[in-house]
């Protein structure tokens, strides 16, 4: 007979979001208040999730759906990636105030879209008036239908976040790898998660100065922008549930809620209409205050967006 332990998992469990971003996360940082700031979830759709009251509107651009099928598709990974931007109950995301919006682009129980999907998503992310576009997907292909997207919600002043990938490649997929695009990887750190669990099978490409840090070796390096945690990030998923998942998608979603954050609560920027200049703004933000945490440019960019906690 095989024995096994159990772990409890809790939103308040330790994980490398709230080591880095404790600050970010504590209930003072975060006290209910009006908030216009609009985050595009574009993703596998976003479940009715008890701590995510704040998702106003539910679209989908798949076609083997049902019309109603609104909800996450079944893999769970949209309700994930929404409660890290801006879960607002038992868990905490980091732009508790924002509005979130889920725009799905995967069919039912599916990993892979069609571009088609995607870019309808973002036209329609641009319709809506967001201010980040969250794009925790990718492709190893260029494609001038996705680039145009893209370029439209730029114009409008909109930032867009995308997901270095999950290939172990020197190239980031598309379209993290455009040069306008904020490209996330992933940062994992040690004691965050139980050492026989099945985060542990990543190894580590490089480590940082704080030996407990380290670069994941699945994350694409190369044309990076930051870094964020994406190794077992702890976040929603269900309509009441809680997981440990890996990724670069779930790195992708801690800048997104930080540049949220930063629209909401940064005397430059808070208040300002979209545009070109306060994006430029945005991303000069987000930039400058990074801290490399002893990787180098290739593997994470500028660095970690430094949120309080014990990356101080």
């Amino acid at each position: 007979m095989v024995e096994f332990a159990l772990h409890g998992l809790s939103p308040a469990s330790a994980d490398c979001l709230k080591y880095h971003c404790s600050d970010a996360l504590c209930p003072e940082a975060w006290e209910p208040h009006a908030s216009k700031i609009k985050v595009a979830v574009i993703d596998s759709g976003v479940d009715m999730h008890c701590d995510l009251t704040n998702v106003t509107d539910r679209t989908s651009f798949t076609q083997a759906d049902e019309d109603d099928d609104l909800g996450d598709n079944g893999t769970g990974h949209g309700t994930h990636v929404a409660g890290i931007i801006g879960a607002r109950g038992v868990a905490k995301g980091l732009a508790p105030n924002a509005e979130l919006i889920s725009i799905r682009v995967f069919e039912r129980d599916s990993r892979t879209t069609d571009t088609t999907y995607v870019y309808d998503g973002i036209k329609a992310a641009v319709d809506a008036g967001v201010d980040v576009i969250n794009l925790s997907l990718g492709q190893r292909d260029e494609d001038a239908v996705l680039q145009a997207a893209i370029e439209d919600a730029e114009a409008a002043g909109i930032l867009v976040v995308a997901a270095s990938g999950n290939d172990g490649s020197s190239v980031p997929q598309y379209p993290a790898v455009y040069a306008t695009v904020v490209s996330v990887a992933a940062l994992g750190r040690h004691g965050t998660f139980p050492a026989a669990s099945a985060h542990a099978v990543h190894q580590s490409r490089s480590v940082g100065d704080d030996t407990a840090d380290y670069v994941p070796d699945f994350s694409n390096w190369g044309k990076v922008d930051l870094a964020a945690p994406g190794v077992a990030v702890i976040s929603t998923i269900g309509t009441s549930g809680y997981a440990a998942q890996d990724g670069t998608s779930m790195a992708c979603p801690v800048v997104s809620g930080l540049a949220a954050r930063l629209l909401e609560s940064s005397a430059k920027l808070k208040g300002r209409p979209r545009s070109p200049e306060r994006l430029a703004d945005l991303k000069a933000l987000l930039y400058d205050q990074c801290k490399s945490l002893g990787f180098k440019a290739p593997d994470v960019g500028k660095g970690l967006p430094h949120m309080g906690g014990g990356a101080s």
